[in-house]
Parts: C-alpha cells; sequence; structure tokens
C-alpha cells in the first residue's frame, strides 16, 4: 500500500507539472501573440507635407504684417535679409549651411522679434498653429513642439508606446519655448529616447548582419530643388536641398530577401540601427518646411505586407524666419510583423529613409535622413 501510494503520488506530481508547463506555453503563446500584433499595424506618422503647405498659406496675412512692420521699423533691412539668404543657395554641405542660418538668424534675431511683438500678429498666429496642431495630430502618437519667438516650430513624431499604462488612445503633445537667436532650433531633439519600446525577442530563430543587397530609390524634384540618395550594403541615406518655389520628396530602402518554408505562418523582423535625422526651412519670404523620417516595411512579392513610420522630424517656417531640427538614435529597434500565412513565401523586410520638403517664394528648405549603420536584422519565425 505504501508503495502503490508512493507511486501514484509521484505519477500525480508528474501529471500536475506536466498540466502546469501546458499552461505556461500556452500563455507563452499568447503572450508572444500579443507582442506580435502591435507591430502588424501599418503607420504613417503626422503632419502631412498637404496639411503643412495648407497651413503656411493660411498665415499669408500675418507674413505681409510682420514684414509691414519690419520696412516701418527699420527701413532697407528687409530687403538686406532676402539678399543675404539668398546666397545660402550656393552652400552644399550640411555643415556650411547650418553655420551660414544660424549666423543670419542671429544677425537679424533681435531686430526682427522687436517688429514681430510691434506688428501684433502673435496672436492669431498662435491660435492659427493650435488649431492646426490639434487637428493633425494621430491617436496613436506623441508629438514633441518646440515653438520659438517668431512663430517658427519643429515637431519630432514618435509612435505611441504600446506598453504605457494610462491614455493609450489619446495622442500626448509637450510644448516647449525657445528664443531666436544663435541656431533658430534650439536644443537637438531626441531627447525621448524611450518613445518606443524595444522588444528583445525570447525566441530568435537567427540573426542576419551586412551585407544587404535589395535596394530601392525613389526620387522627384520640382522647380529649384536638387537631391542626393545613398543606398550602400549597410547603410541608406536621402538628402535634398530646395529653393524659390522648389520642393523634393525623396525615398530610399535597404533590405534583404528570405526564403522561409511553409510550416512558420508569421514572420517578425527587427532592425537594430544607428539613424541621423535633419530637417531645416528658412522663409526668407514665403513659407518654408522640410521633413526627415525613418522606418521599416515588409514587402512580398513587391506587394507591401506592412509599413510602418517609426520617427519623424519636421521644421516649418511659416513666416520670414528659419528654424533647424535634428534626431540622432543609436542601437534603436524598428519592429515589422506580418502573417504570411502557410505556404513558401519569400518576404522582404527593409529599412526605409525619406526626406522631403517645400520652399516659397524666396525660401529654402533642406533635409537629411539617414540609417548611417544596421547594427543587426533579428528574424522570428511561428
Amino acid at each position: 500500500m505504501k508503495i502503490l501510494l508512493r507511486i501514484g503520488t509521484v505519477f500525480f506530481s508528474i501529471l500536475f507539472l506536466y498540466s502546469c508547463n501546458n499552461r505556461n506555453t500556452k500563455k507563452d503563446k499568447e503572450k508572444d501573440a500579443s507582442w506580435i500584433k502591435q507591430y502588424q499595424t501599418n503607420l504613417v506618422l503626422g503632419p502631412d507635407s498637404a496639411s503643412v503647405q495648407k497651413f503656411i498659406e493660411s498665415v499669408k496675412p500675418e507674413r505681409a504684417k510682420l514684414v509691414q512692420e519690419i520696412e516701418k521699423e527699420y527701413p532697407g533691412m528687409y530687403n538686406k535679409y532676402i539678399a543675404e539668404g539668398e546666397r545660402l543657395k550656393s552652400l552644399k554641405a550640411k555643415d556650411e549651411l547650418k553655420t551660414a542660418f544660424a549666423e543670419l538668424n542671429k544677425k537679424y534675431a533681435e531686430s526682427f522679434k522687436k517688429a514681430f511683438d510691434k506688428s501684433g500678429v502673435e496672436t492669431s498666429l498662435k491660435q492659427k498653429t493650435n488649431n492646426w496642431i490639434t487637428a493633425n495630430i494621430k491617436e496613436n502618437e506623441d508629438w514633441d513642439i518646440t515653438i520659438s519667438d517668431l512663430g517658427n516650430f519643429t515637431i519630432a513624431a514618435y509612435v505611441r508606446s504600446n506598453n504605457k499604462q494610462a491614455s493609450q488612445n489619446v495622442p500626448h503633445i509637450r510644448m516647449h519655448r525657445q528664443n531666436e537667436g544663435g541656431g533658430g532650433g534650439g536644443e537637438p531633439l531626441g531627447h525621448r529616447q524611450d518613445a518606443l519600446g524595444d522588444p528583445d525577442p525570447s525566441d530568435s530563430i537567427f540573426t542576419l548582419n551586412c551585407p544587404f543587397n535589395v535596394q530601392t530609390m525613389v526620387a522627384g524634384c520640382f522647380a529649384f530643388g536638387g537631391d542626393l540618395s545613398s543606398v550602400g550594403n549597410c547603410d541608406v541615406g536621402v538628402t535634398f536641398d530646395a529653393f524659390i518655389m522648389g520642393g523634393c520628396a525623396d525615398k530610399a530602402s535597404l533590405g534583404t530577401n528570405l526564403n522561409l518554408p511553409a510550416k512558420f505562418s508569421n514572420v517578425t523582423s527587427t532592425f537594430n540601427c544607428n539613424v541621423d535625422l535633419n530637417a531645416s526651412a528658412g522663409a526668407l519670404g514665403g513659407g518654408a518646411y522640410s521633413e526627415a523620417s525613418v522606418g521599416i516595411k515588409i514587402d512580398e512579392g513587391g506587394i507591401i505586407k506592412v509599413n510602418r513610420e517609426e520617427f519623424k522630424i519636421s521644421a516649418i517656417a511659416p513666416l520670414i524666419f528659419g528654424v533647424e531640427a535634428s534626431l540622432s538614435l543609436r542601437n534603436r529597434n524598428f519592429t515589422a510583423s506580418y502573417n504570411k500565412g502557410s505556404f513558401a513565401v519569400i518576404p522582404t523586410p527593409s529599412i526605409w529613409v525619406q526626406a522631403s520638403g517645400g520652399a516659397g517664394v524666396l525660401a529654402f528648405s533642406h533635409a537629411m535622413s539617414m540609417v548611417s549603420r544596421i547594427n543587426s536584422l533579428n528574424i522570428n519565425l511561428h
């Protein structure tokens, strides 16, 4: 009886442990499925170029009133400012343009600020800006906004982190004030490095490293616009400059083909990268804006299955002055996932960069989006 009882106890213990392991495995799978689902949604961050252009057009009355006040207070100064600003067109190197841009802003900031205060446009400009921001931010993103004393502002848009505990569907706006002069853009954006959760999948199947060989480039400029795209084996970047009614929209990507067996129904790809974004806009006489962004996508046979824009910075100069923004990310994860079905396919995960913008009359814009290094690509199959 004691032997039978002991055997029965051991059998029950094994059965209990097996049952617990099954439940834990099921919970783990459910947890994995939940983790995957958040990266299967297409994302496009705001603001879009069309809405920015409409906003710049809407503040024409404020711009005209400000120019009139400058001419009244400082006869001839505005035309001199325009002439000096036009010479920036000859500067192609980013560092040279940035330095000259900062010096131009600093030179005229004090006088323009006094004219701005006397013109009385601040109240209506602020109202139009707030209305535009509220109308264009989306539920799945957060914006960090820096507003200067002359009506310029920069936006750093991020994907809303899914591990935030509260207000999941409420967009969050952080406003900062920045004095003009000495740079026009204030502190480099990017202090919210924790805006995205960096998933570390526990069931990674394999890791790939450079070189990657699937490259794409799409470029388009009009009027006085010029661009440059560069795609290597481990880096990808786009840059553009636009002047006087010019504009550009450039995009490039780098990835690799995966030959996957039929037994896996889901593929999740995570690029770990170093990223640099820069955007500047100089509204010398007609408004200007620029945007730089980075994201991840997965194609299958040329058809995009999932596309996620994860970071985007915008520099918006609606009146007559300049603004600059930058964002640097190191060892940042970019994740996308899709259900491929129970058949053999060749998906192509890629990291992509985009730069776009436009310049009005007597204005310029510049943007750069660069993945300077792909550190790794993790592939998870389920």
